[in-house]
């Protein structure tokens, strides 16, 4: 009993291969073939039956509906559009699943050694305005096209098939006995190349039969001989999957024990985007893919390869798309710069376990631009304000020189307004503008000298710190470290959480450097701050509906030099939804609405980490109560009171402030 049926039409090379991995399976195969000979190739098997007859639609309905057949493969030769015609429409009929098996293409190109033309006749034409013997290796079918219509019959020597039709045909154009040559292919180079030299030809005329047809085997062998080749047309274009590309699908639906075939995925870095800047071993991956994806600008920049093509960034996309065009086995995905340098590639990697993947480097536009600036650039730090907030002058301020991955919004001039807001006089910028281009432009200046300039979008910038340099920087703050003195805040009547708590609360956040924090009732924005210092690299949301504390917090920022904040106004549990999932929060203010932002901020994040502080009874009351009422919520609650000791004329007294409840929040154990 077997598991599935396939019924395969055609006795072509790829059919033949079809069929023999087929063979290998628990399954019934019925061959449908034009001659015996082409029946003879395939392989002998108890689960083949070969069928040696041509079938026009209405047969093939019938065979399909006798059948029931999981699968109908079409096999036939690319030139064989009626046949393809046929089968289609029978399929359509009898609702059988039609799957189209392509032959590789050839590449090669039309040179002094090669003519390509569109039929039989155009071909004609050329060869007698010309003299010498001519090898007709098209087949049988249009030989008689040929001798009608070549002037000396005596030059023509043919290849065809060793069957009795063939023979017939080509008897039957007038071809004598002594130059016909009956041999089944496909031929390798060195008989193709002894039979051209034997026959003595100055001509070889052929089809372009593909990869598995000897195509490029022919090309070669006329190429050492040092004679002409007419190309008739070419391969037509058409649907369908590779000869790999079905073997994957039956994999994947029909053969389990074969889902170890794996799609070659090649992750390409191109440079900036001139072609001259692709590496060696690039040009070797594009040219062997059979389709580049990758974003707009980037796939032009590889469009001399003429290859099928897809945009596509994200790497969600990249990936469905993948899926479902099976017929590649073979895919580019082209990115700008290198891959490890702020490339979409690092998203797209982990999402291809199911693929082999090629990783291949390219030249970042870091390494571009100090290579222009001839600058060494192990010591620069690297960051990116491509589609992302960081706070830039802390990388400024640690660093004597800072490289920055710029777009559209967050521009040179966007760079040049942060540096003069900060009030940053001994600042050099370098501007990489359109790198690598014919038209690219490198410049420096200051950020006042360079504020008014346009430049194009796609720029980067090197920022040299040279106080840092010079040893002469004034900075009067570790911004890497909590617990910023309280005099060092502009104040006003909003309420400000000290120093001790704040460096407290900000060590149960426990925050990364890339971490997105919600800051909810910030007041002043002491903890605002610190958190911006703490996730250099991340966002922190600063929510506030006090018009003076709004106007604190703007004031503190540009003190401090922070840029990767929002500043946000009004009522916190209408805003929050509005904004990225936060992946800490701290409140110090709710105005009694502390349950309604707890649940809000659950449902945007339940694995993030909160951390409340309360003063009053009534709001510790309303947390222990939420808690209660939450099995799956852990909390760790501490009680602090802190004592100043000021000086009094000539005695020291204690001052002491309220004792306040700090309560971290998690779904999970805290730690």
């Amino acid at each position: 009993m077997y598991d599935y049926k396939f019924l395969v039409f055609g006795g072509t090379t790829e059919g033949r291969l079809m069929v023999e991995y087929l063979a290998s399976k628990n399954v019934l195969i019925d061959v449908y073939v034009v001659t015996k000979y082409g029946g003879a190739l395939l392989p002998q098997n108890e689960n083949i039956r070969v069928y040696t007859e041509r079938l026009d639609a209405d047969a093939m309905i019938e065979v399909m509906t006798n059948g029931s057949y999981n699968m109908v493969i079409d096999a036939t030769h690319p030139y064989a559009k009626d046949a393809t015609k046929n089968i289609v429409s029978a399929c359509i009929n009898s609702r059988m699943e039609y799957t189209r098996l392509l032959r590789d293409k050839s590449k090669f190109a039309e040179n002094d050694n090669i003519f390509i033309v569109d039929t039989p006749h155009e071909a004609i034409e050329l060869l007698n305005k010309s003299e010498g013997k001519i090898l007709f290796t098209t087949g049988s079918k249009d030989l008689k096209i040929y001798a009608e219509g070549i002037n000396d019959k005596e030059r023509i020597y043919a290849r065809i098939l060793p069957v009795s039709e063939s023979l017939k045909l080509a008897e039957e154009s007038g071809i004598k006995a002594d130059k016909i040559i009956c041999m089944q292919g496909p031929f390798s180079f060195e008989m193709n190349h002894i039979m051209l030299c034997e026959i003595g030809a100055k001509f070889m005329v052929t089809k372009e039969a593909g990869a598995v047809g000897g195509f490029l085997e022919k090309i070669e062998a006329a190429k050492r001989a040092g004679i002409i080749t007419i190309v008739i047309g070419r391969v037509p274009e058409e649907e369908g999957l590779s000869f790999d590309a079905v073997k994957y699908m039956l994999s994947q639906r029909y053969f389990p024990e074969d889902k170890g075939i794996k799609r070659e995925i090649y992750i390409i870095g191109i440079g900036m985007g001139n072609p001259n800047n692709l590496t060696i071993e690039a040009k070797k991956y594009i040219e062997e893919s059979q389709v580049i994806i990758g974003a707009r600008r980037i796939v032009e920049a590889v469009c001399e390869y003429k290859k099928p093509n897809h945009i596509a960034y994200a790497a969600d996309d990249i990936l469905e798309y993948v899926n479902k065009n099976i017929q590649y086995e073979k895919i580019a995905v082209v990115f700008s710069g290198d891959i490890g340098f702020y490339s979409g590639a690092k998203h797209l990697i982990p999402l291809l376990s199911e693929f082999k993947t090629y990783m291949v480097a390219g030249i970042s536009s870091l390494e571009y631009l100090s290579s222009k600036l001839r600058m060494p650039w192990e010591d620069i730090k690297c960051v990116s304000i491509h589609g992302r907030v960081i706070n830039l002058m802390n990388y400024v301020h640690k660093n004597r020189r800072v490289f920055v991955l710029l777009d559209e919004k967050h521009n040179v001039r966007y760079v040049c307004k942060t540096l003069i807001d900060s009030k940053m006089e001994n600042i050099k910028m370098y501007v990489g503008e359109r790198l690598s281009y014919a038209d690219e432009r490198v410049m420096s200046g200051t950020p006042e000298e360079l504020y008014d300039l346009e430049f194009n979008k796609n720029s980067v910038v090197i920022i040299e710190n040279t106080g840092l340099i010079l040893g002469i920087s004034d900075r009067e703050y570790e911004t890497s470290s909590s617990s910023i003195a309280d005099s060092e805040f502009i104040r006003g009547k909003v309420p400000m959480t000290k120093a001790e708590i704040r460096t407290i609360i900000i060590s149960k956040l426990k925050m990364s450097r890339n971490s997105v924090v919600y800051d909810i009732g910030a007041g002043t924005g002491s903890v605002t701050l610190e958190s911006a210092l703490q996730a250099d690299k991340g966002q922190v949301f600063a929510f506030e509906k006090n018009p003076e504390g709004i106007e604190l917090i703007k004031k503190n920022l540009a003190k401090f030099e922070i840029s990767n904040v929002t500043v946000v106004e009004g009522n916190a549990e209408e805003q929050i939804s509005k904004f990225i999932n936060p992946t800490h929060a701290f409140i110090g203010g709710t105005d009694g609405k502390l349950s309604d932002i707890l649940d809000i901020l659950w449902s945007k994040n339940p694995i993030m980490r909160i951390v409340v502080t309360a003063i009053t009874l009534e709001t510790q009351a309303t947390l222990l109560k939420y808690i209660e009422m939450h099995s799956d919520i852990s909390a760790e609650i501490v009680q602090v009171a802190v004592t100043n000791i000021n000086k009094m004329g000539k005695y020291h007294m204690p001052f002491a402030g309220n004792p306040v409840m700090i309560i971290t929040l998690c779904k999970e154990k805290i730690d």
